[in-house]
């Protein structure tokens, strides 16, 4: 009986090989897009990075990130409501989040101000309008225990505002950390990224700002595995300056954020075919088009973690 068992093993391993298959699959052809990461603040330049999609499997590093991925050879304008208009020029930066992007020497951007983007590149014609709203107020910025857990070495960020009456309102934060070991290179997407104010309209609101986004890209180079861990973490810790962006945005700004929050949350490549996302580039030529131009009625706070020792 055991000998029978042992040939009707090797009868359906034979089988299971006999019947492999080799499937050639073809990949269609992929057709790079155009991905707009564009800002404008309160008396800042505004800031506008291009970049080529690339395909879900690429291999993505500095050096095809600037050979292959980086425009550098587009026309970019950008137009205010009160009718100034300026071409913008490519610059390297570290506060753009691949370390270049085309900015203006003249132009500041405007509180209750529209500004409309131009993009001309291979011979294809994008647009885009955004506004920079009012700035919002906050009542309160202060440290609490992480998710209820009174652990005083680990904190959340709790920031309290009351949201205006009678009008429609939209919210964006992101944060940065400075510690003895690192500083944050640029503004990492926080959670929540943004806010609709449907559920507390015209009254106080408390959201715990956590720490998400970060990526190989952005992380420094002096850090040890373990360090490597902490440093991908939501929360604060001790010894921590912690930066904090809140803004108004419009409706459009809105919508892009919190379809692309998940990729965005995780740092996943940012290049590669993501879900459905909602940007507000239009083409003239009906091409497809990735990402936002956004003003951002932005103000910068900060709250010192001091040691617990």
């Amino acid at each position: 009986m055991k000998q029978l068992k042992k040939y009707w093993f090797f009868a359906i391993l034979i089988l299971f090989v006999s019947c492999e298959t080799e499937i050639d699959v073809s990949l269609p052809e992929y057709k790079n897009e155009l991905v707009v990461e564009g800002w404008i603040e309160p008396d800042e330049a505004p800031k506008v990075s291009l970049y080529k999609s690339v395909p879900y499997l690429s291999t993505i590093n500095l050096t095809t990130l600037y050979e292959d991925v980086i425009i550098k050879d587009a026309l970019v304008t950008v137009t205010s409501g009160d009718g100034e208009t300026d071409t913008l020029h490519l610059v390297q930066n570290d506060e753009a989040p691949l370390y270049w992007y085309y900015t203006s020497n003249t132009m500041k951007g405007k509180l209750n101000t529209s500004y409309t983007l131009k993009i001309d590149w291979n011979s294809k014609k994008y647009s885009a309008i955004t506004t920079i709203a009012d700035t919002m107020t906050i009542d309160s910025l202060y440290l609490d225990y992480f998710q209820g857990i009174p652990i005083d070495s680990i904190k959340t960020l709790k920031l309290k505002f009351t949201d205006p009456a009678g009008q429609k309102d939209y919210y964006m934060f992101k944060v940065k950390v400075a510690n003895a070991k690192y500083k944050d290179r640029v503004w990492l997407t926080s959670f929540p990224i943004a806010l609709d104010d449907v559920a507390f309209s015209g009254i106080p609101y408390t959201a715990d700002v956590l720490r998400f986004g970060t990526s190989d890209f952005y992380k420094p180079t002096n850090l040890s595995p373990d360090e490597d861990f902490a440093y991908k973490r939501p929360f604060y810790q001790p010894g921590d300056t912690i930066y904090i962006k809140t803004a108004k945005i419009d409706y459009p700004s809105f919508r892009f954020l919190s379809s692309a929050g998940t990729t965005m949350y995780f740092g996943v490549n940012p290049f590669t075919n993501p879900p459905q996302i909602y940007s507000n580039i239009t083409s003239e030529t009906n091409d497809k088009c990735l990402g936002a131009w956004m003003g951002l009625a932005s103000t910068t706070r900060q709250i010192l973690f001091t040691d617990t020792k």
